[in-house]
């Protein structure tokens, strides 16, 4: 793999962030905002609420992990992968994990013990990518429509 340029997302990389996440959620329309102002939102929340954000480059933007070392989860106060964005050209060369391993070394730098992530239960892609990282399946989550 050629060499790749990690650093942390800004308020400057909107554009940047929105070319990653529409390629990397091209025919997934069930597990992405399919609305520029949702993307929009969406990268705010994320710069807001991820202390870990960071961006992949090689030549232009390839991918982002977004990561909160102060998220309340399902046994307290844990580490949270909030998103993980490969763009579609790059998936299946290693980037994943090598991304992950970033977010699992800051998460830990920062004093988690422990790392929180959702998966949609039908992105079976998702679920043998992280079962592969060492990941274990814990909950499954809930939704009401009202």
């Amino acid at each position: 793999m050629k060499c790749i340029t990690i650093r942390k997302a800004g308020r400057n990389d909107m554009q940047n962030f929105m070319k990653i996440y529409e390629s990397a959620y091209s025919g997934m329309k069930k597990y992405f905002y399919d609305s520029k102002k949702d993307e929009k939102r969406y990268f705010k929340w994320l710069l807001n609420h991820s202390d870990g954000f960071f961006i992949a480059e090689i030549n232009e933007a390839i991918a982002f992990i977004a990561c909160d070392s102060d998220w309340i989860g399902y046994n307290g106060l844990t580490g949270a992968i909030h998103e993980i964005a490969i763009k579609k050209e790059w998936k299946n060369k290693g980037l994943g994990e090598t991304m992950v391993r970033i977010g699992e070394t800051f998460l830990k730098n920062a004093g988690c013990k422990s790392i929180e992530l959702w998966v949609g239960k039908e992105n079976r892609n998702a679920i043998k990518f992280y079962e592969n990282l060492g990941f274990i399946a814990t909950h499954e989550g809930f939704k009401l429509t009202i």
